[in-house]
Order: structure tokens, then sequence, then C-alpha cells
């Protein structure tokens, strides 16, 4: 994500669409792009399973269709922002924006969602399958947010150096004039440290030398603060601690780790466990080679 031309937001049959249109529009008139709406009407199994010819389903998502469309007007019109696009998506949520992303070429999706529990497990899970089909970067926001943001604090993953994912980081930091702070974790293998393969004094050095190339490959404007955090623990719980402690208003975070059985699924235990415990807002990257 080099540039952002074109954010789409969701509008899904829950709460959280106008923290998605609110947080979009607001984003794109800050980078000086289009704006669209994907309003979603969610199929219900309970529903298709009582309507077998489906003509009863189709009208039923049909209505849902036309108020979510009416709503994601309204929000639009509240956003001074009513001549956006927007588009009337049947279907299960990750699929429906993965299909509406694609027809808009959309740079990032965006997506509300609550603090904690089922709210932000099923947003983290349509996350993970939307970067899955659309290849596209997704940003989960908690809040409406209006303002721009201040701190980005970016996950580096030094196996695949993670381009992609720090890029993004950047794009977002010079748009807004924020602080960028790129954070490597390395996680230990008890195996090879009982054995003594591992110096901790060199591992430091080299990731620390790693980290700085990357930021520097970045060409920050020299006006923009920027930092490199080193921390040694499971990269999920420090990224958490870290985003605490330093006042983050935005992680971003690739969406593979570097491991066989990480790149099996669809996302890393690491993105997967920031989405799901975090209490603010995260920009998930598909990491470079990621499918599309």
């Amino acid at each position: 994500m080099d540039e952002l031309k074109t954010l789409l937001a969701v509008v899904p049959d829950d709460e959280h669409g106008w923290m998605a249109v609110c947080t979009a529009a607001s984003l794109a008139r800050r980078a000086e792009a289009d704006l669209r709406v994907a309003a979603v009407a969610q199929r219900l199994p309970v529903v298709e399973t009582f309507t077998p010819s489906g003509s009863v389903s189709e009208i039923y998502l049909d209505a849902i269709a036309d108020a979510l469309e009416r709503r994601a007007r309204d929000f639009l019109t509240e956003m001074r922002w009513p001549e956006a696009p927007v588009l009337r998506e049947k279907g299960d949520l990750a699929g429906a924006t993965a299909r509406a992303a694609k027809q808009v070429s959309a740079d990032l999706v965006v997506l509300g969602s609550g603090n904690h529990g089922s709210s932000r497990s099923l947003t983290a899970s349509a996350a993970d399958r939307i970067i899955h089909l659309a290849s596209l970067p997704v940003l989960v926001t908690p809040e409406p947010r209006r303002e721009a943001y201040r701190r980005v604090l970016v996950g580096v993953d030094l196996m695949n150096r993670g381009k992609g994912v720090t890029e993004a980081a950047a794009l977002v930091a010079r748009i807004d004039g924020a602080s960028l702070r790129a954070l490597h974790v390395h996680e230990s293998v008890p195996m090879l440290d009982e054995v003594g393969i591992i110096d901790d004094a060199v591992i430091r050095r080299d990731a620390e030398e790693s980290l700085r190339r990357i930021v520097a490959d970045l060409e920050l404007p020299a006006t923009l603060e920027h930092e490199t955090v080193f921390r040694y623990g499971h990269a999920g719980h420090e990224i958490l601690a870290e985003a605490e402690a330093w006042g983050a208003d935005l992680v971003v975070i690739g969406s593979h780790g570097a491991g066989l059985v990480e790149r099996l699924m669809m996302l890393g235990s690491s993105a997967r466990h920031v989405l799901h415990h975090l209490d603010r807002a995260a920009l998930v990257v598909p990491c470079d080679g990621a499918p599309a």
C-alpha cells in the first residue's frame, strides 16, 4: 500500500457501520482519496434452512439491503459526503466485502468493531477472510474516528522484512503527521537457547541494525518522528503491551507470521492474538507474497 486512492467502508447489519463510515471518510479526506461504501445484507443460515425455494430468502435480503443502503446514505450525509457511491451486496460479510473491494479497486477496507468479546472476534474473522480473498489491507476500528492518528506502532517481522507492512504504516504516518515506532519482538526457541546455539547479544545487534535499515528505506520526512524498538517474548503479547505503554492509537501488523504453520493459516497467530485483544484501531496488511 504505497498510496491511498480509494477507501471502502463496510456497513453490515449491526451497530458498527457508523464507525467504519466516519473513520473511512475522515481518513479519505486527509489522504485526498475517494470513498465508497458497501452495504452488506448477510445471508442467515436459519432463513435459508426454512426457505428451500430461496424466494422468501431473497425478499428478506432485498429488504435488509434497502434498509442498509438508506442507513449508509444517512451516514454519508452526516459526514458531508452524500455523493459517495453505495454498493449493495448480499452474502456472507467477508465474501461480499471482497467482491465490492475488487469492483471499486479499493486500496483499503474499513470495518467497525466492538472493543472485546464476540463482536471483536467476528470482526477479526471477517478481516481475516477479506485479506485472504482480496489481498487488501483492512483497518479495524473500535470507534468512529474523525481525528488524525498521532502514534502509529508497526510490528516488524524480520524473517520476511514485511516491506508492505512497514510501508503501510509509514503511509498513514505521512498522511497524518504521526509519530512512527517500529517494533520487532524476538521469540526465543528454548531448545536452541539451552544448547547455547543462539547468542542473544548477536541477535539483538543484528535485529536492531535490520530495523534501522528497514525504517531508513522508508525515506520518512525529517519532520516525522520515528524510532525502532526491540523486545523479547511472545510477539502478540509484546505488541499489545507496547501499544498500551506508548499510547499508540493505530497498530499495524502483517497478516502472516514467518513460520510454516502460521503461513498455512490465513492470519498468523500473532496477528490473530492482536486483533482479538487490541482495544484500539488495527491495520492488518497482507505480507509480501500473500496470496491474491
